[in-house]
């Protein structure tokens, strides 16, 4: 038999687990949703990219410029930003985490100095 204690102790840590799970689904789903808006954007903009016809470029017409893909410029222009978009996460990514380990490794020379 339990007492009391340690049943309100048990609701309260069922009702963290609760909690953390449902804040990490939250995330989650954040995380997911702004991935897909800017994939959705690269998308849209590459399509705008392609159709712009500017009255100087007419020996050298936009729909080639980033065109990788034989003359299918649409996919070029969706393959760069992808990958624009890719590298921009890395480098967030790379410099938050040498963010954390250089605030850890000044945490553990404070307590070493003290």
């Amino acid at each position: 038999m339990r007492s009391t204690t340690e049943r309100i102790k048990l609701a309260k840590k069922q009702a963290d687990e609760i909690k953390k799970q449902h804040n990490e689904k939250r995330h989650r789903l954040a995380v997911i949703s702004c991935y897909s808006f800017g994939i959705a954007l690269i998308v849209v903009i590459s399509a705008l990219v392609c159709n712009l016809n500017f009255a100087g470029f007419e020996q050298m017409p936009m729909h080639d410029t980033a065109s990788i893909f034989a003359n299918k410029g649409f996919l070029g222009y969706v393959v760069v930003g992808i990958l624009a978009f890719l590298l921009g996460i890395s480098v967030t990514l790379m410099c938050d985490i040498l963010h954390k380990r250089n605030k850890e490794r000044n945490e553990g020379n404070d307590r070493t100095d003290r």
